[in-house]
């Protein structure tokens, strides 16, 4: 069985931050006993990867070309404008380049340590360590093209062949749920006109982010989710057993652990569908040895090892993070049920009317699907609940390929004539849900291409976050207390912390935010260290 060429790519480039992680992070005993155990995982991938087959270079250069087009005008390379969460996704890299890893600060008289999910950034803070901080946003950049180019080569030559393919690469940086109905519904209500430029936050709970926000406001979480839903359609595919979907889900969390968590059930899925459905050639023990073969069953559990202290690093003074039920807050049921009409429903519809009608495993795959989108939302993490738009990137990758399936055999139909009334009622309603669901990305795309690109700015992580719309946010969002951090396990923080000197980033007015100005009072009050939960 040979792995997807593409797909073995897409595991190097993953690895390559894990690897600098634990170089820079790690003791040297932890620090190679990580490495080598990713790379372990990574080994059989690699190996058995389909080289010598001839890529679909047309295609391939259209997937990396549209996805530079995209990481460009998002922002990356600073040349086009950047939403807001950039504002401290540069400060973040330019802390990694310009100091020891792991970068050190100090709040309110507190040492703490830099504790975030750095995936998208070491390889390109390396870079900038030799080149400087420009230097860094352009390999973000590059990383960003060919990473993502990788990924959705890998979906439309799992999804569709021919001119499909093209479809697929369309659809996915188009899809996104219906937003623009209940956003209008708000905003002729009169909710804060300023939201205009990003029409997924209509719900005020939780949004089902599409692949273009993704990209634009937290690709690091995006690249999670997206190569992961690669690796798992070469499984679909038949090119890889879902043992192997192990090692690719233990290099995704440095990257995202949220978006992780959304795809662990897609792995229990594909290895229940190994060890006991039709894909496994065979009924009973037979079959689930198979489905545990040794060349597979031990890279699985090298990942594993691998990615235990890469969690702990990302959960250590973590517990301030807020986390709650939301489902008996005031207002939760009329925004679910918007979510369910607006964003669930229509596109899981769609998606059961053109699957494979033969086939278990889409009938199951599609009720995971709905199930993990119908559930997801009752959960909170973060102050913008980013359980919600994060945790649901596997599942609504998936389902958009699904989609993808579906608009290829529905419009590839041979129907006796005169055409069957269901088959075109079902291909306008494809149609039109999918037309209104590309506003969101255009709304995206729209707002990039009409404001200026902001000026680089030279400020750090503390100060950034108070340049930023979020100044109220936790600041231990991406530090932790220096002294909970296992001396055995980490490296101590080396040189002079990185402290608060109460910069602007911009002169007030000149930086345009999504959610508006900042205000001048912001930068001059008290910044504290979080207290520590029990």
């Amino acid at each position: 069985m040979y792995v997807s060429a593409s797909l073995a790519l897409v595991g190097l480039l993953l690895l390559v931050p894990n690897v600098a992680f634990a170089v820079g992070f790690l003791q040297p005993t932890a620090a190679l006993a990580v490495a080598a155990a990713l790379a372990l995982a990574m080994a059989p991938i690699v190996w058995r990867g389909d080289w010598r087959a001839r890529p679909d270079w047309r295609f391939l250069a259209g997937c990396v070309a549209a996805a530079l087009m995209f990481s460009v005008i998002g922002g990356q390379g600073h040349f086009f404008f950047q939403a807001d969460d950039w504002t401290v996704r540069d400060a973040l890299l330019a802390d990694l380049v310009r100091n020891p890893w792991p970068p050190a600060y100090r709040v309110d008289g507190v040492d703490m340590t830099m504790r975030a999910p750095v995936g998208l950034f070491l390889g390109p803070a390396l870079v900038g360590k030799m080149f400087g901080v420009p230097a860094a946003d352009y390999a973000l950049l590059a990383q960003s093209a060919l990473l993502l180019g990788l990924i959705v080569y890998i979906f439309g030559m799992t999804v569709a062949d021919g001119r499909h393919r093209w479809l697929t690469l369309g659809l996915f940086f188009a899809f996104s749920g219906i937003d623009v109905i209940p956003w209008a519904v708000e905003w002729i209500k009169g909710r804060d006109s300023t939201l205009a430029p990003h029409i997924e936050v209509w719900s005020g709970f939780f949004q089902f982010s599409s692949p273009m926000t993704v990209l634009f406001w937290a690709p690091h979480h995006g690249f999670a989710g997206w190569a992961f839903a690669a690796a798992y359609q070469v499984w679909r595919s038949g090119r890889m057993p879902a043992l192997a979907l192990c090692p690719m889900w233990a290099l995704v969390v440095i990257w995202s652990p949220i978006a992780a968590v959304g795809a662990a059930p897609f792995i229990v899925f594909a290895l229940a569908a190994d060890a006991f459905g039709k894909r496994a050639g065979g009924t009973g023990v037979a079959s689930l040895w198979r489905a545990l073969a040794p060349r597979w069953f031990v890279p699985a559990l090298a990942a594993a090892a691998g990615v235990l202290p890469i969690l702990v690093y990302l959960t250590t003074d973590s517990a301030k993070v807020e986390k709650d039920w939301l489902l008996l807050q005031d207002g939760f049921l009329p925004s679910y049920v918007a979510l369910v009409a607006f964003e669930i429903l229509p596109f899981l519809a769609l998606a059961w009317r053109g699957r494979d009608a033969g086939s278990t495993l889409a009938r199951n795959e599609l009720v995971l699907i709905g199930a993990l989108l119908l559930v997801i939302p009752f959960y909170q993490i973060g102050f913008a609940n980013d359980f919600a738009s994060r945790g649901s990137i596997p599942a609504l990758t998936i389902l958009a390929l699904r989609l993808a399936e579906a608009v290829a055999r529905m419009w590839n139909a041979r129907a006796a004539a005169p055409v069957d009334p269901a088959l075109r009622k079902a291909r306008i309603q494809m149609a039109a849900y999918l037309g209104l669901a590309a506003i969101t990305p255009a709304v995206e795309i729209g707002r990039n291409l009409a404001l200026d690109a902001p000026a680089r700015s030279d400020c750090t992580y503390l100060d950034a976050l108070r340049s930023s719309p979020f100044f109220d946010s936790p600041v231990g969002y991406y530090v932790g207390r220096a002294d909970l951090f296992a001396p055995a396990l980490f490296k101590q923080a080396e040189g002079a912390p990185i402290e608060w000197k109460r910069r602007k980033c911009w002169k007030y007015g000149e930086r345009r935010f999504v959610y508006g100005y900042l205000k001048p009072e912001v930068v001059e009050a008290p910044m504290k260290a979080p207290e520590t939960k029990p």
